[in-house]
């Protein structure tokens, strides 16, 4: 993230958007929050914590907080419904709003406001009256961003974003001065302002990109309207009905500017210096806090406005302490295995390092806000260290007290970060750098600027998952398991206290520091483990390890979502919910059935009802609340009536509705504009990689609605998706282990694998073969190796129990190697009580010989697909490690986005397919060169990959 240069900010006058604050203030504070009167104080108290901490931690020297007004402005004359759809502030805002003005009199800030006129447009003129001055414009309105230049920069103190026309362009699209017409094309349902219809963001940006200018986009909408001239370029965003949207709406767009566009020449004070900040009014501020009971914070905030403080890096020289914030249990502050410190300087810190300087290991961790980025919650609070299984040290970077003010125990968070970099950059230092999660804490170090080598990187969660990946992997548990220790938790740290900066360091030191010494003790016992296992050791340092930083960099980079696509998805889907749920009740009222007033279609206990009182329906399975009514007993019921069918349309869209497309908008990163999934290797015991926040694998691809979500993911403007998808991998896999004679000659001559099973099996021509035939082969070659059963056969392909049986037995007549090899298979793990893949990842099978028919069944069905899932888990594994260390450095065009189930998905440079890159891509998918580092040989059966260009993951096949 760019931000301005010390130089620039030395002199900065700081323009605070003072509404844009109040409101965030009283949406993000406890409204419990009252003065000794019963007066609402929140939204004041939060107000003046904010601006304090603004004026301290930016060290400002000039500022002025400027106020929207309560009378209507300019743009309600030439539009009254302009903000016609925000209601009507809360009742218990005005009298805060006022106070908190009276607090920031009484600090000496300056403050503006003019009838007539936004905060916005104050702000315009003070940048325009003042050519001289640079300014920062401390906001969360993307509005202002039409403001900044060489001299102006927005700053969004929520968010710790700094923005100028880079991130404005990234934005928006295009540069801050274009801003205001590029929103008058797509309007601001916000502000109510009108727009053109059918244009959004990302149109408005292509038109703006394409032609330059609002002016000569409305000239060329009207000639082609008025000609009907049809366009035939693709690449043309001014085509189709957005001719005639734009054409019709000529005099709304050019009312949507006058709306959009900030004035510069609103009344501003003749003051020589407006910005000045005066003395504190300690006489009026102590009546005034006193009145409304935050003596507390304004003494504090005059403190920090009168007296001389230590702005070095934003630690303040008279911060008090952490107050009477809740205590870790005395009995829980020492421990009788392991010693906590706290480093107090970066000279003890240095001293340290140095005499470290030898360590084979370091072990690292840190304490942050929380865990969710897209909340901001990876900002870091705290360091802690290990260079033995002795010692913790703990380094506070950002703890505050009560009242949110940094604290005198931080260490300069800068040198601090420089000194780790120097001790890990030096020539001699080689030490491996060992984690507990690493992704996690490697995501929070790049943004402080300290980087780690993929070769250097330790895990203690993959080592543990590498071991045994049944087990769980979290510290907690690995500390009782390797350690027979209980480590302090996290709720016990914490207390009541909002988040862990709150924490005072010492107590901060007794949790953070064990994390660290505690993760290297793991280590030293894992590392011994692991060293019993040649192929899991092998698995563990070149592959688990090394997809760290791959998967880091892909939760880093993200993927472009088309808003557009999704709004217009919710319209439809919830469109065709209305439709399908009025169908499903004039199925029920066609029979008669007189339904109650509150009937409810998303109601199991009424579902019932009606399914099996009303309507007679067998009844499938029960569970502990009486009749099922799951998706499996629906689609049971389906063949004996239309109403279960209709329930699962309505399920259907419902679940894509809620858990996909009206989620996956909110989940949009506001810094990168994109969304960021979470990969991990840790969850699925087949080693498969897992999505999460959001799960993008659990998108249905099987079924229309599923796909066109996928439309929705979109390469950016200039940009390009490659999609390379392994082809049938399991059956290959499949081949591979089984060596089964037909089953290999068929993958080695390249055969519709499907369609030559059912010739086979059916002993018939392949070009006899039906469309039924293939679709019952699939089923069989699907199900096999997940212990496909006659009676589950014959259920998925609504034929009777003898044919599915039989179909079976003709199958493995026709492939006797898969059959050997699941006898093969189940007796070594009957024996070894395990299995594994081709590349020797270990799964444990305790189960397998229990004399529980259901625990022993699934054991088994366990044993005969994990060798399959696995390998095809390793081999996309091996893959990516290959691309991106041999394919992509000589495309840096290109980079790697998602990996979902089988498939992997690339960002290009450009609008025309790669053939090179594509090519190279497709050889490291299906013979990637790491892999027989484990295997010990080439794979016989050929893996194949296929690859598909679009602007959008849906039309890639």
């Amino acid at each position: 993230m760019s931000q301005p240069s010390q130089e620039f900010l030395k002199n900065a006058v700081y323009l605070i958007d003072a509404s844009s604050y109040i409101f965030r203030a009283y949406y993000g504070i406890n409204p419990s929050l009252t003065a000794p009167d019963g007066t609402p104080t929140h939204a004041t108290y939060g107000f003046l914590q904010m601006i304090n901490a603004l004026l301290t931690t930016q060290n400002v020297k000039e500022c002025a907080l400027l106020w929207d007004q309560k009378e209507k402005g300019f743009r309600h004359k030439i539009f009254p419904e302009y903000k016609a759809n925000r209601g009507a502030p809360p009742e218990d805002l005005g009298l805060q709003l006022e106070n908190s003005k009276i607090g920031a009199e009484c600090l000496g800030l300056p403050q503006y406001g003019e009838p007539g006129f936004e905060a916005d447009d104050l702000i315009a003129t003070a940048v325009a009256k003042f050519p001289n001055k640079n300014f920062v414009v401390v906001t969360g309105d993307k509005d202002l961003l039409q403001l900044v230049n060489d001299r102006v920069w927005c700053l969004d103190t929520m968010k710790q974003k700094w923005s100028n026309q880079q991130e404005t362009i990234e934005k928006f699209g295009v540069l801050p001065e274009k801003v205001p017409e590029l929103q008058a094309l797509c309007g601001d349902s916000v502000d109510n302002i009108p727009g053109a219809p059918g244009i959004g963001p990302k149109t408005a940006a292509q038109l703006m990109q394409k032609y330059g200018s609002l002016t000569r986009i409305l000239e060329l909408a009207k000639e082609r309207y008025e000609s009907g001239e049809k366009i035939k370029d693709k690449d043309d965003p001014l085509k189709g009905k957005k001719i005639d949207n734009l054409a019709e709406n000529i005099a709304q767009v050019e009312l949507s500017l006058k709306l959009v566009t900030l004035s510069h020449d609103a009344p501003f004070s003749d003051s020589s210096n407006p910005f000045e900040l005066k003395p504190v009014n300690h006489d009026g501020l102590n009546s005034f806090a006193a009145k409304l009971g935050l003596t507390k914070v304004l003494a504090h905030a005059a403190a920090m406005r009168s007296k001389a403080y230590d702005k070095h890096n934003g630690i303040l020289s008279n911060s008090a302490g952490s107050g009477d914030a809740p205590s870790i249990p005395s009995e829980k502050m020492n421990s009788d295995r392991f010693n906590f410190e706290r480093i107090k300087s970066v000279s003890d810190l240095e001293k340290l390092l140095s005499q470290n300087s030898k360590s084979s290991y370091l072990a690292l961790d840190t304490e942050t806000l929380g865990l969710d980025d897209k909340k901001g919650e990876w900002r870091l609070v705290g360091i802690s260290l290990a260079f033995d299984g002795k010692t913790g040290h703990y380094i506070p970077l950002r703890h505050v007290d009560v009242n949110g003010e940094l604290i005198k125990e931080n260490l300069d968070p800068k040198e601090t970060i420089k000194a780790l970099k120097k001790y890990l950059d030096s020539d001699n230092q080689t030490a491996k750098i060992v984690f507990q999660n690493a992704k996690f804490d490697l995501h929070v170090f790049q943004r402080e600027g300290l980087h780690f080598a993929p070769d250097r990187i330790e895990d203690t969660m993959v080592m543990s998952f590498v071991c045994n990946p049944s087990e769980r992997h979290n510290m907690d548990t690995l500390a009782q398991r390797w350690l027979a220790y209980d480590c302090l938790s996290f709720k016990e740290a914490l207390g009541d206290r909002e988040n862990f900066s709150f924490v005072n360091p010492e107590e901060a030191t007794r949790y953070a520091a064990e994390d660290a010494v505690v993760t290297f003790s793991i280590f030293e016992e894992l590392k011994k483990e692991l060293a019993k296992d040649e192929k899991l050791n092998l698995l563990y340092h070149d592959l688990d390890i090394p997809l760290i930083s791959i998967l880091f960099e892909l939760e880093e980079n993200g993927i472009c979502l088309d808003l557009e696509t999704l709004k217009s998805l919710s319209k439809q889907f919830h469109r065709e919910t209305d439709v399908r749920e009025k169908e499903a009740i004039a199925i029920l009222e066609a029979e008669g059935l007189d339904l109650p007033e509150d009937f409810n279609l998303g109601s199991p206990k009424q579902i019932a009802k009606v399914l099996f009182e009303d309507l007679k329906l067998p009844i499938i399975k029960k569970g502990k609340t009486g009749p099922s009514t799951d998706v499996s007993v629906l689609e049971a019921l389906s063949a004996q009536h239309p109403f279960p069918h209709s329930l699962l349309e309505i399920r259907e869209i419902k679940k894509l509705t809620s858990t996909y497309i009206d989620v996956f908008p909110t989940l949009i990163k506001e810094s990168t504009g994109r969304l960021h999934t979470d990969f991990s290797q840790i969850i699925a015991v087949t080693g498969r990689l897992s999505s999460s926040n959001p799960n993008l694998q659990n998108i249905p691809i099987r079924t229309e609605r599923g796909k066109k979500i996928r439309d929705a993911f979109i390469a950016p403007p200039g940009k390009i998706l490659l999609g390379i998808d392994y082809s049938q991998v399991e059956l290959r896999i499949l081949a591979e282990i089984s060596g089964d004679k037909e089953l290999c000659r068929a993958f080695s001559e390249n055969a519709d694998i499907h369609k030559r099973t059912a010739a086979l099996v059916l002993g018939i021509e392949e070009d006899k073969v039906t469309s039924n035939d293939r679709r019952m082969a699939k089923a069989i070659n699907f199900g096999i190796v997940y212990g496909q059963t006659p009676f589950g056969l014959s259920k998925s392909l609504g034929i009777d129990r003898k044919t599915a049986k039989q179909f079976i037995d003709d199958y493995f007549n026709t492939y006797p190697g898969i059959k050997i090899y699941m006898n093969e298979t189940l007796e070594h793990a009957k024996t070894h009580l395990s299995v594994r893949s081709l590349a020797g990842r270990v799964r444990y099978l305790p189960d397998i010989n229990a004399k529980n028919a259901i625990q022993r069944n699934f054991a088994e069905r366990t044993a005969i697909n994990t060798p399959i899932q696995g390998t095809a888990a390793d081999l996309i594994k091996a893959a990516m490690i290959d691309i991106q260390r041999n394919v992509l450095p000589k495309f840096p065009m290109a980079k790697m986005v998602l990996q979902i189930h089988d498939e992997l998905l690339f960002e290009v440079v450009g609008s025309a397919p790669l053939k090179a890159l594509e090519d190279e891509v497709k050889a490291a998918m299906e013979n990637p060169s790491i892999l027989k580092e484990f295997t010990g040989k080439d794979l016989k059966i050929p893996m194949k990959a296929e690859a598909s260009w679009g602007q959008n993951w849906g039309q890639l096949k």
